[in-house]
């Protein structure tokens, strides 16, 4: 079964995600800020990772580098999906 890290700081927006992905088959863990994504990633063993943007603890920005920069070239390489409000903020 494929794995989904769905990292959300928002509940409602985390378990909904979480939700539709266990709909169609895959096993769903959530973490709640930058610094558990970056613990889970390792721990869990993500096939795919969902990321918001404005975390606390840890910004999406740092779990990138997290990911990114991690000693396991597994982990280095897991596809990583932004999903953030960060892109439909207007500068006015």
């Amino acid at each position: 079964m494929k794995k989904v890290l769905v990292v959300e700081d928002e509940p409602s927006t985390a378990h909904l995600i979480a939700y539709n992905l266990e709909q169609v088959g895959y096993r769903v863990e959530i973490a709640e800020d930058g610094e558990q994504a970056c613990a889970r990633v390792e721990s869990f063993g993500p096939d795919l990772v969902t990321l918001d943007l404005l975390l606390p603890l840890k910004s999406g920005w740092q779990v990138l580098e997290c990911i990114r920069w991690h000693a396991d070239a597994r982990v280095r390489q897991v596809p990583i999906i932004v999903v953030s409000a960060l892109a439909s903020q207007r500068q006015q």
